[in-house]
């Protein structure tokens, strides 16, 4: 595959690229492992996120009173 200008920018991200494939090589410390894992850790903090806003920001945090009600209704006074 040979593409005009390919050449020039792999000379000129050489460092950046030669990272890249030390971080997604299989095996070591800092592998693929660790890459995979904080990818998740990013993914799961986005949804947190998404989520978080969605009950804050829209009606569905109106279905905390009635929730609060029946578990209100339900406590049990020596444990509480």
């Amino acid at each position: 595959m040979n593409v005009p200008g390919c050449g020039r920018c792999i000379a000129r991200y050489a460092t950046q690229l030669a990272f890249l494939a030390r971080r997604l090589r299989p095996g070591g410390a800092l592998g693929s492992s660790l890459t995979l894992s904080v990818l998740t850790l990013v993914a799961a903090g986005w949804a947190f996120g998404a989520l978080l806003q969605d009950v804050v920001g829209d009606e569905s945090a109106l279905l905390d009173g009635p929730v609060q009600a029946f578990f209100v209704a339900r406590r049990e006074v020596r444990l509480t």
